[in-house]
């Protein structure tokens, strides 16, 4: 058996010091452009790969980071709404990238979740929606950086955090409703008062309602299961007001919902209902009529998030930051205008 290339090995073959092959390797910036790209094309003439108990031994630290998703079930959490896989496409790249594994893991309902958390010895986390709060508070013991995405309670102030304006992104959808002469305007979420997400969303309606004096009517609030299936039942509620000409939706994947349940009733979009989405999943732009809907831009979130992960473990800025993505109105084919 051939032995195993090491960091030596390429520091002798370059005629460098080993040390600046490790700077590559672990993406520290104190190596020219030159140096970096001489390391980078020996790695791959040489076969390198990197040894991550190796590092372990060595330094005390692993080079496993945690991503957790508000689901206590991954397989239905990926499958039933491709928001999660978007982003997970684009944060795991860059992490991998930069030499890290990383580790994927659900909401973990138990009271040894402190324990279990301090034996994965975790380089940094990512934790992405709602979680209790004892999951922050373990986390902080363990005081390694933790990036904080979608997270709205309280004690995300004292961590780094990435959101997008949600407010600012369903004014828009109703305000682009209304200017298309829309007035009865029905808003669908999965819940307004557990979800700070769901919740601001709905503020940013009510505002964009208000401020063109429309009246807010609580018979135009539906609420569903943040799901396809969801969706789809709550289209036969819609069905049954007569009066509302358009929708407002906190997800994509509800708005499809919807438009699959007025299909199945021989009804069209945007004819019988015009409907704007909210997150512009790939899938919005392939289903007939392509959604208008309000892009959050998963994958630039996903980018940011591993950024200010990577940007944590790499320097010694331990600054919390708190980063807000601006949303855009993308316009397709499920909006009609009326008079």
């Amino acid at each position: 058996m051939s032995r195993k290339t090491t960091i030596y090995d390429i520091a002798r073959y370059l005629k460098i010091s080993p040390a600046s092959v490790s700077y590559v390797i672990n993406g520290v910036d104190k190596v020219s452009k030159e140096t970096k790209e001489r390391v980078l094309a020996a790695i791959k003439e040489l076969g390198y790969s990197k040894d991550t108990n190796a590092v372990y031994l060595s330094t005390g630290k692993s080079n496993t980071v945690a991503l957790f998703l508000p689901s206590d079930d991954l397989s239905i959490a990926f499958s039933q709404n491709p928001f999660y896989g978007e982003f997970l496409g684009s944060f795991i790249k860059r992490i991998q990238r930069k030499g890290f594994d990383l580790l994927i893991e659900p909401l973990i309902e138990s009271k040894d979740f402190s324990k279990w958390l301090r034996g994965k010895n975790l380089r940094g986390i990512i934790t992405l929606g709602k979680f209790p709060l004892d999951y922050f508070k373990a986390i902080k013991s363990l005081d390694i950086p933790c990036v904080l995405v979608d997270v709205y309670e309280d004690y995300a102030s004292e961590y780094t955090t990435l959101r997008i304006n949600d407010s600012d992104g369903s004014y828009m959808a109703t305000e682009y409703l209304i200017n298309n002469g829309h007035k009865d305007i029905a808003f669908l979420a999965g819940n307004i008062e557990t979800s700070e997400i769901d919740n601001r969303r709905y503020l940013g309606y009510k505002a964009a309602l208000k401020d063109y004096g429309i009246e807010l009517k609580e018979e135009y609030i539906f609420k569903a299961e943040a799901t396809f299936d969801g969706g789809l039942k709550a289209s036969k509620d819609i069905m049954e007001n007569k009066n509302i000409t358009a929708l407002v939706c906190a997800a994509d994947i509800l708005a499809m919902g919807v438009m699959k349940g007025y299909y199945l009733e021989n009804k069209r979009i945007p004819d019988d209902l015009s409907i704007i989405g909210f997150d512009d999943i790939n899938s919005a732009e392939l289903v007939s009529p392509a959604l208008t809907t309000i892009k959050q831009d998963i994958m630039e979130k996903g980018r940011l998030a591993s950024k200010l992960l990577i940007d944590s473990l790499l320097s010694n800025d331990t600054s919390i930051k708190h980063l807000v993505i601006q949303p855009t109105l993308i316009e397709r084919e499920s909006v009609k205008k009326i008079n």
